[in-house]
């Protein structure tokens, strides 16, 4: 772990894509500029074109938990640099303070998502296993492709990442509507997260129609779609009232439309 940890740091020591790079500075500026626009918008305005959202200038293209996410860093990391989250006056705004600040926020979602994640798996998939398990713990937090993509261009796919290693862990360990309620969130964080939705899908399912009763196969897929039903209820409030407002997040979401 503590090997992992400093790997993230040492990484994020080296520069970026797109830094001090007129005028849209990289992957940095993206997670800065949601972060300011999540703070000083309403929900409902995230994903649509408004005075305040210019969606040709990073507009957000990840789902609602994603922006959560951002709006929750941007309410942290304001009270340590104000000037870095003001929106229309902090474009291009790059100092090494406000630099650090969203390498660290990287790091420790890493900490608080990716390796309990792990840590869980680890213990459900190789119980009795130490040594399997150390090595697979090693392989997925010191992944380089994974790790020079969040902590070197300021990335949070480790919270995505997470969730679903954790569903898997949780289905794995007997608590599948927690499992789906996980993966559901990983869902709703990242759209990556849709390569596995098949895998999850058709092993619950069938754990589902496994029951032995008629009405327990229809009780455990009741249970089952009402996790994920409610699940995405929540993480989708803001834009469920109004169609052209959920249209407009869908819009966002499709690799086509993003810029």
């Amino acid at each position: 772990l503590a090997t992992a940890l400093l790997l993230r740091l040492l990484v994020g020591v080296h520069p970026y894509s797109g830094q001090g790079a007129y005028p849209k500075y990289g992957d940095y500026e993206a997670q800065r500029h949601w972060m300011e626009l999540t703070l000083h918008t309403p929900a409902s305005q995230w994903y649509t074109q408004t005075a305040d959202n210019d969606l040709q200038y990073w507009g957000l293209d990840y789902p609602p938990l994603s922006a959560y996410q951002s709006w929750l860093c941007g309410w942290i990391l304001q009270r340590y640099d104000p000037a870095a989250f003001q929106l229309h006056f902090s474009r291009g705004y790059e100092t090494p303070w406000s630099k650090l600040l969203l390498r660290w926020s990287v790091v420790v979602s890493d900490l608080l998502v990716l390796f309990p994640a792990v840590l869980l798996c680890r213990r459900v998939f190789f119980r009795g296993r130490p040594a399997a398990g150390t090595l697979m713990a090693a392989a997925a937090l010191l992944n380089p492709a994974a790790v020079l993509i969040d902590h070197g261009h300021f990335q949070y796919n480790g919270i995505s990442l997470g969730l679903s290693a954790a569903a898997a862990a949780a289905v794995a360990g007997g608590w599948q509507c927690c499992g789906a309620v996980l993966f559901s969130l990983a869902l709703n964080h990242k759209q990556m997260a849709m390569y596995y939705a098949p895998a999850f899908f058709a092993h619950l399912l069938g754990w589902a129609l496994q029951h032995p009763s008629p009405s327990g196969k229809v009780l455990r897929v009741a249970r089952l779609g009402a996790a994920v039903i409610a699940t995405f209820a929540v993480c989708w409030a803001p834009y469920l009232a109004s169609p052209s407002a959920a249209a407009a997040v869908l819009t966002r979401l499709a690799p086509l439309k993003r810029r």
